[in-house]
């Protein structure tokens, strides 16, 4: 449901279902197993609630009334969250084509009535022909569900029959029955043929391409090489619609053209001799593609980025346009590292984290002798991830005064998190070391903790025996001193047992 103005959708707004259908129990075991898992709950209890507004052995149109019934039934608090949870429900109902939403717009009360026209959930064939929900389904509960899932409610052909050698035997209406022409058509014929025909004309004309294909197999075909070897696989698709539709996903998930597309299938070994299409390498070869495009496009963007900086520094600047410093809040300031104690204060430190260039700040770091590795890492950050230099140096300084390593997994894996967080300033920058920091204190907690546990353990055990060295005196023993240590001896042993 596409609302620009919540205003324009609240519990006081009208609206009404529209359903010509009625639920079996095949329709419930398809909601409840297959569409509840792809939507969630509250979707799932939104259409029943849509779908009771008539009773079970009427079609046609409910009652007008306020959509305050429709937060109560979903337990729902009428206000902006309540509103938005409702639209997040309408909206995955019409994602998986369970549900159509409009709205009229009432001149003489200046506000919209709400029409919820309800879809039956398909049946198993159906459901396991349309290529989009079956991937969905396969993302959301596993490959290995899915395939229970279809054996359960899917019983398969005898595989022995062939269904293009049938014989057709059925027998047509107009061999059967006869009309008879004598009669004029009623009022009431007239009107409901009417009916019909407006009904369908708007069923027509809101019905969505959902199973259309971003390639068709004409389109791959007409591209494809003509002397290929796997030309004769690739004109056998349009009868494997399972592979056509796995190519068209696999297309849409790593954003392939139709030329791309086409020298994946003309690879040595994306089909077996049999013809059947090796899914595994086919998806390895794209994500290939895929990820050195995107290596292609982070330094083509980074070169552009440059040359921009190059006649931007070109540029002689005017005294009056000088940027004035900013400035850093004493609860945003870090501490001066041991390597600039004595140089400047703490609010000297922040502000040169703060305005420098990163550049300048990583020769400060490395004493002015950074390593080439370190200097393309930052570079590449820099220009690749678009992250400002504040944020740089603040991440600099994290990395040098907890003494942690400037390896390119470990710099990078920072980055992206900063980036996944959308931190782009330097308070974000300061709240996200200090988070890590005391992530890292707990962690370091813990394991003391359970150090000091481990070692009070250890005096409960049964005492070292003493070692013996190789010192022996020169006097020899005695009879009576042989005894007494062989008498200490046997009572150290039953100590010990």
């Amino acid at each position: 449901m596409r609302i620009s103005n919540m205003l324009h959708f609240t519990e006081n707004h009208p609206f009404y279902t529209g359903r010509f259908f009625a639920l079996g129990s095949l329709h419930y075991t398809m909601l409840h197993s297959v569409y509840q898992p792809m939507i969630g709950s509250k979707a799932i209890s939104l259409y029943h609630v849509l779908y009771e507004l008539l009773p079970a052995h009427q079609v046609g149109y409910s009652p007008i009334e306020q959509q305050r019934k429709l937060f109560l039934s979903l337990q729902l608090e009428p206000g902006l969250e309540g509103r938005r949870k409702l639209i997040e429900a309408t909206s995955r109902l019409e994602a998986v084509g369970l549900l159509q939403t409009a709205r009229y717009y009432q001149q003489q009360e200046d506000d919209y009535v709400y029409y919820y026209h309800l879809q039956p959930p398909l049946l198993p064939q159906d459901f396991f022909a349309s290529h989009h929900l079956l991937f969905l389904l396969r993302d959301t509960i596993g490959e290995a569900a899915l395939l229970r899932l279809k054996e359960r409610l899917l019983a398969p052909h005898p595989p022995w029959i062939h269904l293009e050698e049938m014989e057709e035997l059925t027998v047509p209406f107009y061999e059967l029955f006869r009309l008879s022409v004598e009669h004029q058509e009623s009022e009431a014929i007239a009107s409901a043929w009417d009916e019909v025909a407006v009904s369908r004309v708007r069923a027509l004309e809101a019905r969505e391409p959902t199973d259309e294909l971003r390639f068709t197999h004409a389109e791959i075909l007409n591209r494809f090489p003509r002397a290929s070897r796997n030309r004769p696989y690739v004109e056998k698709l349009d009868k494997r619609r399972d592979q056509l539709a796995f190519i068209n996903y696999t297309a849409v998930k790593y954003r392939l053209e139709l030329p791309e597309l086409c020298r994946l299938l003309d690879e040595e070994g994306i089909f077996d001799a049999s013809g059947e299409l090796n899914e595994d390498l086919f998806t390895y070869h794209a994500s290939l593609g895929y990820l050195q495009g995107n290596k292609r496009r982070e330094e083509r963007e980074a070169n552009i980025q440059k040359a921009l900086d190059l006649q931007t520094a070109s540029k002689p600047d005017k005294p009056d346009e000088v940027p004035a410093e900013a400035e850093v809040e004493p609860m945003y300031q870090l501490d001066v590292p041991e390597r600039f104690a004595g140089k400047c204060d703490k609010a000297q430190y922040n502000q040169m984290l703060r305005n420098e260039p990163y550049t300048r700040m990583l020769e400060r770091f490395f004493q002015g002798k950074p390593s080439t590795h370190v200097v393309r890492l930052f570079e590449r950050i820099h220009y690749s991830y678009k992250m400002p230099d504040e944020v740089i140096n603040v991440m600099m300084h994290y990395i040098h005064t907890n003494r942690l390593s400037w390896s390119k997994a470990f710099v990078e894996s920072i980055f992206t998190d900063l980036l996944a967080r959308e931190v782009r300033d330097f308070e974000g920058a300061v709240e996200y070391i200090r988070e890590r920091l005391e992530i890292a204190e707990k962690s370091q907690a813990k394991a003391s903790a359970a150090k000091k546990r481990s070692s009070g353990n250890t005096r409960s055990r049964k005492p070292v025996p003493a070692i013996v060295t190789e010192d022996v005196p020169d006097d020899p023993v005695t009879d009576e001193e042989y005894e007494r240590i062989l008498q200490k001896v046997r009572r150290i042993e039953s100590q010990l047992k």
